[in-house]
């Protein structure tokens, strides 16, 4: 059988488009895609009809994720229990600690925007992923600067690392 590059694109698309809104199974994302672009198209194909919610284990890699937080996320946050003031000082962003779970906009000291503080938000590992990967559009008229993760299996990973820091 002979896949176009157009419908690779297509399914390519409607993968990530489902991935963003948290419908692509974990055994979807998590699965390692050959050099060739055929298997993600047939990897994509089951995601279209799942509609089973986000499971409650990372889908990442908590030791991939730690090494993309320290090289991103880590230039405005910290992820400490033992935080002291002075250290809170040193960062832009507020620290990520125990963010699963957490309401957002509610870290003791850090001015959220308006936006993040009404947000209603309690972060949960779904929201999370699609959070790290595309900010603005998840919270519109945040603070934040950072466009993102450009790799959704990055923040995969991030959230994973982030769900073991309780």
């Amino acid at each position: 059988m002979t896949v176009s590059r157009r419908s690779l694109a297509s399914a390519a698309a409607l993968a990530a488009a489902l991935s963003a809104l948290g419908a692509v199974e974990a055994s979807a994302q998590t699965a390692k895609p050959a050099k060739s672009a055929a298997p993600p198209a047939k990897a994509a194909a089951p995601a279209k009809t799942a509609s089973a919610p986000a499971p409650a284990a990372p889908i990442g890699d908590a030791a991939k994720g730690f090494q993309v937080f320290k090289g991103t996320c880590g230039v405005c946050h910290l992820a400490r229990n033992d935080m002291s003031k002075n250290d809170a000082m040193t960062k832009i962003g507020p620290n990520l600690y125990g963010v699963v779970g957490r309401k957002a906009g509610t870290v003791p000291g850090f001015r959220y925007s308006v936006a993040m503080r009404t947000s209603g938000i309690v972060w949960q590992p779904d929201l999370l992923r699609r959070y790290a990967h595309e900010p603005a559009k998840t919270v519109p008229d945040i603070r934040m600067s950072f466009p993102g993760l450009p790799k959704q299996q990055d923040a995969n990973d991030v959230v994973a690392y982030l769900m073991t820091l309780k």
